[in-house]
């Protein structure tokens, strides 16, 4: 019964990210079409009028363009980012409940110092014996998105150290660019890379709940 009711459970924590993964599909599905909107438009205004006659248009179609391309997807992106990572912990949150719940611990997250996934990560490993950074490479994947996400809320998206997400630079090159002053820029892959290894970190940690 136990069993049934974890896995229950597990599927709770993660429906919230079936639905930002809707979101951020269908967000990058609004950019493209206004994209292709832009496009379409200078070509049937060249059609109609004619080249020079389209061009008059184009600085107007060339903002719009840069607007749907870039300025408004990183908004957009970054905003989704901050989304993902308060999903993410609140799951670790639920997760620090159930176990006290269920088994009758007297001390509670809110009960340890420290901030975030940190004071979750510390709750699970003191108080519950749970190690969840069993498998590193998800932690250390987690931690320099983290970093990202300090780096939109706090300085404007422009990362202190390149080296905090060297990892994520080297290895995952469609999810994030560095633009001039250190400013992140990210991409579309970005948002279903992040939701696809926070899914398969807490599944993870449930893997090892059930072991337990």
């Amino acid at each position: 019964m136990r069993d049934m009711f974890i896995d229950i459970f597990e599927y709770y924590v993660l429906y919230k990210f079936k639905n930002l993964q809707e979101y951020a599909i269908e967000n990058e599905r609004y950019l493209k079409t206004q994209i292709l909107n832009i496009q379409n438009e200078f070509e049937n205004v060249k059609e109609k009028f004619g080249e020079e006659r389209a061009y008059e248009y184009s600085d107007k179609m060339e903002a719009n363009y840069i607007n749907y391309n870039e300025e408004f997807p990183n908004i957009l992106r970054k905003s989704i980012i901050v989304m993902i990572c308060s999903s993410f912990e609140a799951s670790l949150f639920e997760i620090c409940e159930y176990l006290k719940s269920n088994n009758d611990y007297k001390m509670s997250y809110k009960d340890i110092e420290g901030k975030g996934i940190y004071k979750a990560k510390k709750y699970l490993e003191l108080v519950c014996s749970v190690d969840i950074t069993k498998n590193f490479n998800y932690w250390m994947i987690i931690n320099q998105i983290y970093e990202i996400r300090n780096a939109i809320i706090h300085n404007k998206g422009i990362i202190k150290s390149i080296n905090n997400i060297k990892n994520i630079l080297e290895n995952y090159t469609d999810c994030i660019e560095i633009k001039e002053g250190n400013e992140i820029f990210v991409k579309s892959e970005f948002l279903l890379f992040f939701i696809n290894q926070s899914v398969s970190y807490i599944r993870e940690i449930f893997k090892v709940l059930k072991e337990k």
